[in-house]
């Protein structure tokens, strides 16, 4: 192994590899997403105003003397987020050719003087990002904040004006909610560097704070704080920390990841041993690795079709997969481990294979296959698919994605558009009631190759032929089943149907396949479980029965923007409040198995969701105004009649009479668009 002489960087210098696009140290597009959480970010800064080390970075020395950042993009990008300065044009070229918005970007603060930090932090570093612009609690910086503190933010920011969608505020007109006396980290750090220099001071520190007009009533109290003794004493604690700090690189011979000529075969964890604090990397990303010095065409191809679908290391581990089984006769392409995938680039057939998919345009077969998958399940026909939903079909069944990547490889030019609305319905189908996402896949892969595959009479006869997805039960059968919830008052852990009731929902399936009677019993229990859960558990379910709503109200949202910060942008509401049944006394059995399933909740957005949501009874809910976004009619009528915390049973049946004709609704809604517009 070839190790030149580690090298150390000013904080300066690293934040400028992203803010500036520094020239001599490259951040490839082919670099596993940003995946660190907001809390990690302010650790990291917290880490650093101590004056702890945060770990070396590993660059990789390249053929025209610049270097490659290998392992620590995660550190960068905390610490280029810290100097980052949205009030300040041009203040991220490197970022802003990488975001849709630049103004959407995540910003790091600081408190001056807080009145409460966590128990491990010294610091108080408050992280906003797009989902989350008024920052998470200070002192328990991975909770979020409450409803109503939430709700008193959003009513500050627009108190200044702002009154659009809290998902379309600037970064540069927020800032965080609980803290005392917050600024923009970039400003503190540009005090403490400039003084050096004298090019900073506490007048021109008070008027940036001023200028932008964060809140209005603390202005003076900024003003009082930053002319004090305690301002001084605070920043030549973190002055005496930052001015020299500096972070170390291991540099290492570009041959280490240079697989296909490497004899010694090194081991390509190395860059993931040498760093413990970061997020540990998995095979399809240490593959991702290999493929930055094998396959520079492969950047393009990701960047030409960008993350916001899918992980980048997983998109090319599916680019791996689909031209393995390309090569193989359409058989099933087992993901691979790192030395298999090594093993594999020195078979020459697969080497041009991959490099001929890969292409270096827009049209290579890799791209158009990639974008068609897109293109069908985001059609706008007759029922369009929230993105919302979308993504996280892709990336909650990642081998049925893969099938049906598979699918469109093989047909590409013989898919039709007016064939997209089918195939959507297929794929939603198979998602939702495959019984083992991950076997499936295996089993039918050689059905990829029939282009009718997506039909639902295709599926439906796939169905009777392998037990490892459901034949869809007529609406009636399903009700029937149902009905014991109500008339026998069945706890969900006793919900089976009996043996006729079996057969009538899954339409005598087994009769003829020579099952005994126990074989039957337990493949037509493990098809209900699976059914009955989904329309419990899968709020995949409640974003489909939704799907207009989530259409107009979060078309914006994008899972997978520059960091993992995955608090969604809209509250999961108990339309039966949940205060009357968690910890609480004399509380219905069935209500209590009931109250967190899809059946008693609602999608709601922030400005929607009451500050006071959950004390709200289920009655104003069902009348309210935009009721039709979140109730059919016919369990409307139910809601209406409870307005206060159930205790007798027979208001306890109104409720569960909710619960069940609602679960039924959503069971209606699915089977209307796979079934009966597939007939």
């Amino acid at each position: 192994m070839t190790v030149s002489k580690n090298q150390f960087y000013s904080l300066e210098n690293i934040a400028n590899w992203q803010l500036k696009g520094d020239e001599k140290i490259k951040l490839p597009i082919l670099q596993r997403s940003f995946v660190w959480k907001p809390n990690q970010i302010e650790t990291v800064w917290d880490s650093i105003l101590r004056g702890y080390p945060i770990g070396a970075f590993l660059l990789a020395e390249t053929t025209d003397s610049t270097f490659e950042l290998l392992d620590g993009q995660q550190r960068s990008t905390s610490i280029s987020l810290g100097f980052f300065n949205p009030w300040e044009e041009g203040s991220a070229t490197f970022f802003d050719s990488k975001n849709k918005n630049y103004y959407h970007i995540p910003t790091v603060w600081i408190d001056l003087n807080p009145e409460k930090v966590s128990n491990t932090n010294r610091y108080l570093i408050r992280v906003l990002t797009r989902s989350h612009p008024w920052g998470y609690q200070a002192k328990n910086n991975s909770s979020t904040l409450s409803i109503s503190d939430r709700k008193r933010a959003l009513d500050i920011f627009r108190n200044a004006g702002r009154n659009v969608k809290y998902t379309e505020l600037k970064n540069i007109d927020v800032f965080p909610f609980d803290a005392n006396l917050p600024i923009p980290l970039v400003f503190l750090l540009k005090y403490i560097y400039g003084k050096q220099d004298a090019t900073s001071s506490k007048e021109k520190l008070i008027n940036q704070i001023a200028d932008i007009k964060m809140n209005n009533q603390k202005e003076s109290l900024y003003e009082e704080f930053i002319s004090s003794n305690a301002f001084d004493d605070f920043i030549d604690e973190i002055s005496k920390n930052l001015t020299s700090y500096s972070i170390p690189a291991i540099v290492l011979s570009n041959s280490l990841i240079k697989v296909a000529n490497s004899q010694e075969k090194e081991d390509p964890t190395l860059f993931v041993r040498l760093n413990s604090q970061g997020t540990p990397l998995n095979g399809e990303e240490l593959i991702y690795s290999i493929y930055k010095a094998e396959f520079p065409k492969s950047k393009e191809l990701v960047e030409s079709i960008s993350a916001d679908f899918i992980q980048p290391s997983r998109l090319l581990s599916f680019v791996n997969r689909l031209v393995w089984s390309d090569l193989s006769q359409n058989n099933y392409p087992n993901s691979f481990s790192v030395n298999q995938f090594r093993d594999r680039l020195n078979n020459l057939d697969f080497l041009k294979r991959l490099e001929d998919f890969i292409g270096s345009d827009n049209e290579s077969m890799a791209n158009k296959v990639f974008k068609r998958s897109f293109d069908i399940l985001l059609s706008e026909n007759k029922i369009k698919l929230p993105i919302i939903l979308v993504k996280s079909l892709i990336n909650d069944y990642p081998e049925i994605f893969l099938f049906y990547l598979n699918w469109i490889y093989i047909h590409y030019y013989n898919i039709k558009p007016e064939s997209f609305s089918e195939i959507k319905k297929g794929f939603f189908y198979l998602t939702l009631f495959t019984l083992d996402k991950n076997k499936l896949p295996k089993e039918i892969w050689g059905e990829s190759s029939k282009l009718s595959f997506w039909t639902y009479q295709s599926l439906q006869k796939l169905a009777y032929s392998n037990y490892l997805f459901i034949t869809m039960p007529k609406i009636s059968d399903l009700q029937v089943v149902y009905k014991m919830v109500i008339e026998k008052k069945v706890r969900w852990n006793e919900f089976y149907p009996s043996k006729e009731e079996y057969l009538k929902l899954f339409d005598n399936a087994l009769d003829e396949k020579g099952f005994d009677e126990g074989e039957k019993s337990e493949i037509y229990k493990n098809q209900w479980n699976h059914l009955a859960n989904q329309l419990a558990w899968n709020r995949n379910v409640l974003i489909y029965c939704q799907r207009d709503y989530f259409n107009k109200n979060f078309r914006e949202f994008n899972s997978l923007e520059v960091l993992s910060d995955t608090n969604r942008p809209w509250d999961y509401d108990h339309i039966y409040p949940s205060s009357w049944v968690y910890q609480q006394q004399n509380v219905n059995p069935q209500i209590r198995d009931w109250h967190n399933m899809n059946a008693n909740l609602r999608a709601i957005s922030l400005e929607e969701n009451r500050s006071h949501g959950n004390r709200e009874n289920p009655k104003l809910k069902a009348e309210d105004l935009e009721a039709s976004e979140f109730f059919i009619t016919d369990d409307k009528e139910y809601w209406t009649k409870i307005e206060n915390r159930i205790y007798d049973d027979q208001k306890a049946m109104y409720l569960m009479s909710a619960f069940v004709t609602r679960t039924i609704n959503f069971y209606k809604e699915i089977y209307f668009f796979i079934v009966e517009k597939s007939l």
